[in-house]
């Protein structure tokens, strides 16, 4: 139906309080927010205000701080990586709130500002032998989806905040899509940098597990299962080109099997003196974190001795 362009910033008779896109909201379903995102041949307004002043995102948001969960906090992100505005005053004249705003007034006092409190899911268990953190709770999850409000990419920098120790932020700016491998142009620096530098061993497997987080928020290879008239394949003609959020892999010596991921951490990103993050981790003699690098699959064969051993 995407494809015969039906018109998806209808909004529903008679109280017009519901778009395809807020009726996916309010029924959570993270599937049919992608689906509706990605498409190229309409466009949805994520900012379409209802007949009550409420967005799609001020929806969510509303309905994560009054009923939390991990779904709501998925579509949160998408939201707001299809640029929904945080800023947009919601309610209609009742209000003058933003979603901003909304965050705002939950006033909560967290017990434990460092705590991981998005238990993301991979393949990979904590490589530095720590205990993994258990299930997110409501609570959890509240704050988590503040977090998404609060950290706006074009407000924050990835790098800053890895290296001021900040994981809820670089968490939420990772759900956000923002490239885990943006580089500080005056110091230098990459997020991971910072973290082996801070020898900062959580922030450093938080942004190893960049790709995996990335893909939670993803939209550009949802299989839609409707085919093109003739076609026994789901169509892949709109997938966007992604090359900026993806790394090149630097040495044929990686093996085979190791695929490029959108948003992969970039391992051989350099920083002052051409030293990567191996090369710090090796300068201050963390053994383990430079075995954690090397179980990432860092092309470490091909790379320069670092200016401290020359």
């Amino acid at each position: 139906m995407l494809q015969q362009h039906v018109e998806v910033n209808y909004l529903s008779p008679p109280d017009f309080t519901q778009t395809p896109l807020i009726a996916a909201v309010l029924s959570r379903n993270v599937d049919i927010v992608k689906l509706l995102l990605s498409s190229e041949t309409v466009r949805v307004d994520v900012n379409l205000s209802s007949s009550n002043g409420d967005t799609a995102l001020s929806v969510c948001v509303k309905q994560c701080l009054s009923s939390p969960s991990p779904e709501l906090l998925t579509i949160a992100a998408l939201l707001l990586r299809a640029k929904s505005n945080r800023y947009v005053c919601t309610g209609g004249n009742s209000s003058t709130s933003s979603v901003v705003d909304l965050v705002h007034y939950f006033q909560i006092s967290p017990p434990n500002s460092n705590r991981n409190s998005l238990n993301i899911k991979t393949n990979e268990s904590n490589h530095f032998g720590e205990e993994d953190e258990n299930s997110p709770t409501s609570f959890d999850i509240k704050l988590e989806i503040c977090a998404l409000i609060e950290f706006d990419p074009q407000k924050h920098k990835i790098y800053e905040l890895a290296r001021e120790r900040n994981m809820k932020g670089v968490k939420s700016l990772l759900m956000q899509g923002v490239d885990v491998n943006l580089y500080c142009p005056n110091k230098k620096y990459t997020a991971l940098i910072a973290a082996v530098y801070n020898k900062d061993y959580n922030m450093i497997e938080l942004l190893l597990q960049s790709a995996d987080i990335y893909s939670l928020t993803d939209c550009s290879c949802i299989e839609v299962w409707f085919m093109d008239a003739g076609g026994d394949t789901p169509n892949t003609s709109n997938v966007p080109d992604t090359s900026a959020l993806t790394y090149e892999d630097k040495s044929q010596k990686l093996t085979s099997d190791v695929k490029r991921k959108k948003n992969s951490i970039d391992l051989d990103m350099q920083g002052k003196g051409s030293m990567t993050a191996l090369h710090y981790a090796s300068q201050l003699g963390e053994t383990k974190i430079v075995g954690r690098l090397l179980s990432a699959g860092i092309a470490y064969q091909n790379l320069s001795l670092p200016s401290f051993m020359n």
